[in-house]
């Protein structure tokens, strides 16, 4: 009967740990998806604030 409980157990851990590794590592990619997503936007808002002082630029030389 103790060599079943014990067996049961590792059979247990053995499940378990395969199960956090798999959460570990959608974690991981999840992370790593919010921080491609972040960069992206960083990009874009850099690109807009850029074509907004061209404009301001362009806005400027006109008037004068």
């Amino acid at each position: 009967m103790m060599f079943l409980w014990m067996l049961l157990c590792s059979w247990l851990h053995f499940v378990l740990s395969i199960f956090f590794r798999i959460k570990k590592l959608q974690c991981l990619f999840f992370i790593s998806f919010l921080y491609s997503q972040a960069m992206a936007l960083a990009e874009k808002n850099e690109r807009d604030m850029q074509q907004q002082r061209e404009q301001a630029e362009r806005h400027v030389s006109t008037l004068l």
